[in-house]
């Protein structure tokens, strides 16, 4: 009796692998073959889709006609065309931005070491940025600011005392540029 059921179960199997490749046999037959366009028919859609990326059904229709093509593959190649050009601009993009934040980064390691090492004019004492409070730092930058217009306040009169100009003009010239905040 074993070998009975051992026997049907042989054929059983057999007959189940031999159907499964005759219905793979049977697929791969009714698939179309995958057929690569003529160089000239890439030639003519290079040059189509150059003048209009995006053609109506019609227009796909006349180039199907003119190149041989069914008009559902014309419109495959065009949307796979358009793709291409995208992922291409999206390269170049993130290839300039990479380099872009490169340079950025850069900048900013350097006039973070330049921060770091800052020496005030006023007093040319070095001092350490990342040692101080920020009021402490803004306090420096300002009396730093206002050291500089302080020297071309001074450059300024110092020209204009030896012309014709009164300094009571300088002063009013002086007081403009200051309040309005306009820096030398």
């Amino acid at each position: 009796m074993n070998s009975n059921m051992s026997q049907s179960d042989d054929t059983q199997n057999e007959e189940n692998v031999s159907s499964i490749c005759e219905n793979s046999e049977t697929r791969q037959q009714n698939r179309k073959r995958h057929q690569r366009h003529t160089l000239h028919q890439i030639q003519r859609l290079e040059e189509y889709f150059w003048g209009n990326p995006h053609p109506t059904k019609k227009q796909r229709n006349e180039l199907g006609e003119e190149l041989g093509m069914e008009p559902l593959q014309i419109k495959f190649w065009f949307q796979n065309k358009r793709f291409q050009m995208k992922v291409k601009h999206e390269h170049r993009e993130n290839t300039f931005l990479r380099v872009e934040n490169e340079k950025l980064q850069e900048e900013n390691s350097r006039l973070r070491e330049s921060l770091i090492n800052a020496c005030s004019i006023g007093c040319g004492r070095m001092f350490a940025a990342r040692d101080m409070s920020s009021s402490e730092r803004q306090l420096r930058m300002e009396n730093e600011r206002l050291t500089e217009q302080l020297c071309m306040y001074t450059v300024l009169s110092r020209s204009c005392s030896s012309s014709k100009l009164h300094w009571q003009d300088v002063f009013i010239f002086i007081s403009i540029f200051f309040w309005s905040g306009c820096n030398f």
